[in-house]
């Protein structure tokens, strides 16, 4: 019985080590510079699961696509160099702009340390042909989870019910825009 438990054991062990091996591992170098720009901006250090966690829900499908991103952080240290905000504060902000030809996206990052929380604000902005932006708009004007909480001629705004997730739509002569809003907060480990 010893024999059995002190396997079970072992086998337990081993397999949270390559857990936190293969989270490490995971994550690109191009995901690695990113998280460890953001540590350096904000002024924290994240564990190994949120480090994957926030790469994944925020910097995966933008980084790890080969149509060759432009990414640029916005604040950080400058930004706390003019700012009563600073990386001793418990309250610090980045933003980072990624851009590339077909679509814009901005994801502001504000980290609350004693509470162990960061609050996402992300905003893709994606030129669309008119055409298909009407038939997004329709589509959403028939979609019992979204409201429209503004409309005009040429814009107007949907809210998810229940979410701080946003569609906007801007039309002009032969040209459209949609911008995807949303807001969350990750709890921090």
């Amino acid at each position: 019985m010893k024999k059995v438990l002190f396997t079970i054991m072992a086998l337990l062990t081993l397999s949270f080590n390559a857990s936190a091996i293969s989270q490490k591992e995971a994550l690109s170098e191009d995901g690695r510079n990113i998280i460890a720009n953001i540590e350096n901006n904000l002024g924290y250090e994240f564990k190994d699961s949120d480090k994957l966690n926030i790469y994944n829900k925020l910097f995966s499908g933008y980084v790890d696509y080969e149509g060759g991103w432009n990414t640029k952080p916005i604040a950080g240290v400058d930004f706390a160099s003019s700012s009563k905000v600073n990386k001793e504060n418990n309250v610090t902000y980045i933003d980072y702009l990624f851009s590339y030809d077909q679509r814009t996206v901005s994801i502001n990052l504000i980290l609350f340390k004693e509470q162990k929380q960061l609050h996402v604000i992300t905003k893709e902005i994606v030129p669309v042909p008119t055409d298909i932006t009407f038939d997004i708009y329709n589509n959403l004007r028939e979609d019992k989870e979204y409201e429209a909480v503004f409309e005009k001629d040429n814009y107007s705004m949907f809210l998810k019910k229940g979410y701080l997730k946003y569609k906007n739509f801007h039309v002009t002569e032969g040209e459209s825009l949609i911008i995807h809003s949303d807001s969350y907060i990750l709890d921090l480990k």
